[in-house]
C-alpha cells in the first residue's frame, strides 16, 4: 500500500472525486488523540502523529492473512495507547484504502475499450470504495462520479458506458447476500461433517430455524468487522426451484435491504459446493452394510464372469452405481472400519468396476482416489509426517494400481517432497518410518536424482 495513511493518514478519495463537507460522524472516528478528519480530496485529516502512517502500513498483515482486522487494531490500540472507540468505523477506512488501491490497478487502464475485463474490474473496485466511504460525507459519492464514468464509452455499444457498469455492480456491493444463500444451502443440504462457518470474509454467528421454510442468520464481515442479521423465507416449486425473499439488516445503522433470487440466479461456485454436499450426503453407508455390498458385488462379479447368461442391463447399471456410491463411501465415512477389512472391500468393488465398468465409470474411480490420496497429503502438509499417515498413503497408490488404476500424485509429491529428498529426511531415524519413506520414495515416482516424475 502506497501514499500518506490517512488520517489513519491521508485518504484521497477514488479516481480522483472530491468529497464536500463531511457528517459530524465522519468528522471523529473515535481516536482521543490524533482525530480522524474529512475534508476536500481526502477522508481525512493527517496527524501530527506519525502513528496513523505505521497504522495503514501495518494494515498490510490483515490484507496478507495474518492477523484478522479486529486483533489488529486492538494490538494497534495497545502498542499505541490511542484507544479507538469504534472499531468498524476504523475497518471500514482501512478496508476502502484497499479498494482505493486497487482502482489504480495499471493492467486495467491499457484496455482501450471501458468494458474489458480489467476496466470493468477496476470500477468494480471503486464501486466498493464508495460503499464503504459513503457514510463519512454528506454528498453522493456515486453521485460524483457517475457523470465522469459516462464519459467514457464503450467501442461495444449495448456495453453502454463506464457509468452503465458501475451502475451494474451498485446492487451487489457487499456480498452478504451470497454469503447467505451460501450458509442457507449449507446448513440444509450438508451432513454435520460439512456444515462451514466461513465464506469467503463472511463468517456466520449465528443460525435459527424458525418454522419450515424460515430462517434468521448473523454476519459478519471479517474485513470491515460489519454485522447484520439476515431473514428469509424459503418457498419451494415443483418447476422454478427454490425462490427466496432475504432482509438483510446492518446492526449498527438498521438500514435494511431486500433481495429475492431463485435457483436460476445461484452462482456456479454455490452450486458446486451444494453439489458435493449432497453427493456426499448420498455416499454414506453403514459399516455393516458396506461389508455386505462389497461381498454381493464379488458374487455378483464371479456369476457374470463364468455364467451361462448374462445380467439384464438394467441390473448391470444398478449395481454399478451401487458399487460406485459404497466405494466412495468407504472413503468419506467415519474411520470405523479397519484398514484390513476396507481394503479387502475396496478389492472385490476394484475387481467388478476394472473388469465391468466403462470408460466413465474407471474415471470417477480414479477422482475417487486422487481425492483421497489429495487428503491424505494436505493432512501431512499440515500435521507432519507419521508412520501411520504414510503407510496408508502407500497402501492407498497399492491397492489402486494393483487394479490398474493411476491417481493423480502431483500434489502428493509437492506434499511429501521434503519430508522424502529434502530437509526433513534426516529426522526419521525408526526402522518402520525409513521403510515406508524409502517405499513412498519409489511409489510417489521420485526419480535417483530426486526429481520427481509428473504423474
Amino acid at each position: 500500500m502506497e501514499g500518506e495513511p490517512a488520517g489513519v493518514a491521508r485518504m484521497e478519495f477514488p479516481v480522483g472525486t472530491r468529497i464536500a463537507a463531511a457528517t459530524p460522524e465522519a468528522r471523529k472516528v473515535g481516536t482521543k488523540h490524533g482525530e480522524v478528519r474529512c475534508g476536500k480530496r481526502s477522508i481525512c485529516s493527517e496527524p501530527k502523529s506519525t502513528r496513523p502512517q505505521r497504522l495503514l502500513h501495518g494494515y498490510s498483515e490483515v490484507l496478507g492473512g495474518f492477523t484478522d482486522v479486529g486483533s489488529f487494531i486492538q494490538q494497534w490500540e495497545k502498542e499505541s495507547g490511542i484507544p479507538v472507540e469504534d472499531h468498524r468505523k476504523l475497518a471500514e477506512l482501512l478496508e476502502g484504502q484497499r479498494f482505493k488501491q486497487y482502482v489504480f490497478t495499471s493492467c486495467g487502464w491499457f484496455f482501450s475499450d471501458i468494458s474489458g475485463i480489467e476496466p470493468r474490474q477496476n470500477i468494480h473496485y471503486a464501486v466498493r470504495a464508495i460503499d464503504l466511504y459513503q457514510r463519512f460525507s454528506e454528498t453522493d459519492l456515486l453521485g460524483l462520479v457517475l457523470p465522469i464514468l459516462g464519459k467514457a464509452k464503450s467501442n461495444r455499444k449495448h456495453d453502454g458506458s463506464g457509468q452503465t457498469i458501475a451502475k451494474s455492480f451498485v446492487s451487489n456491493v457487499g456480498g452478504e447476500a451470497e454469503a447467505g444463500a451460501y450458509f442457507l444451502m449449507n446448513q440444509n443440504f450438508a451432513r454435520p461433517e460439512d456444515i462451514v462457518t466461513v465464506y469467503g470474509k463472511y463468517q456466520l454467528t449465528a443460525y435459527k430455524s424458525i418454522g419450515k421454510n424460515e430462517f434468521t442468520f448473523e454476519l459478519l464481515d471479517t474485513r470491515t468487522l460489519r454485522q447484520d442479521s439476515l431473514h428469509m423465507l424459503v418457498d419451494v416449486l415443483p418447476e422454478n426451484g427454490y425462490e427466496v425473499i432475504m432482509h438483510i439488516t446492518d446492526t449498527a445503522t438498521g438500514q435494511t435491504t431486500k433481495h429475492e433470487f431463485s435457483t436460476a440466479h445461484i452462482p456456479p461456485r454455490i452450486l458446486d459446493d451444494a453439489y458435493s454436499w449432497i453427493d456426499r450426503s448420498l455416499s454414506r453407508i453403514g459399516d455393516e452394510e458396506l461389508e455386505h455390498i462389497a461381498t454381493d458385488i464379488r458374487h455378483y462379479s464371479l456369476l457374470v464372469r463364468n455364467g451361462r447368461s448374462a445380467p439384464s442391463e438394467k441390473l448391470y447399471v444398478e449395481n454399478m452405481g451401487t458399487c460406485l456410491r459404497a466405494l466412495r463411501s468407504l472413503f468419506t465415512t467415519p474411520n470405523t472400519l479397519p484398514w484390513q477389512q476396507k481394503r479387502d472391500s475396496i478389492s472385490h468393488l476394484l475387481e467388478f468396476i476394472k473388469r465391468k465398468g466403462r470408460q466413465n465409470e474407471h474415471d470417477i474411480v480414479r477422482h475417487i482416489f486422487s481425492t483421497e490420496i489429495n487428503r491424505v497429503a494436505t493432512n501431512i502438509r499440515r500435521q507432519g509426517f507419521s508412520y501411520e499417515r504414510g503407510s496408508y498413503l502407500l497402501e492407498l497408490l497399492n491397492v489402486a494400481r494393483t487394479q490398474g488404476i493411476q491417481p493423480s500424485i502431483t500434489y502428493a509429491q509437492e506434499a511429501l517432497y521434503a519430508h522424502i529428498l529434502g530437509p526433513l529426511r534426516p529426522t526419521y531415524q525408526t526402522p518402520l518410518t525409513k521403510d515406508v519413506i524409502e517405499h513412498l520414495h519409489v511409489a510417489l515416482n521420485f526419480s535417483p536424482d530426486g526429481r520427481p516424475v509428473i504423474a
